[in-house]
């Protein structure tokens, strides 16, 4: 794919460049809660509208399945800061 045609180009780049100072300043091991409260201090840092969850009602046919919460959100783009584990 083509880096020009790439949606939310700049939205990303800025998103991947506040999880990487994220990380620099923590490091690994932390739990997802740890990366996730840094991100909303980083997003407010750079001004950039967010939601730290949102709820989702799953239907079908006029019936709520359930509801569901989705992870950290902004620029309409749902992501998760899941920490990899260690090679211990």
């Amino acid at each position: 794919m083509h880096t020009n045609s790439l949606l939310y180009k700049e939205e990303v780049f800025q998103l991947v460049g506040l999880c990487m100072e994220i990380h620099r300043e923590l490091g690994k091991g932390h739990d997802e809660v740890i990366y996730k409260d840094a991100l909303v201090v980083e997003l407010g840092r750079a001004n950039t509208p967010f939601l730290r969850e949102k709820q989702y009602e799953i239907t079908y046919k006029g019936f709520i399945l359930c509801t569901i919460i989705t992870q950290t959100l902004s620029f309409g783009i749902k992501f998760s800061l899941r920490p990899k584990p260690s090679k211990n």
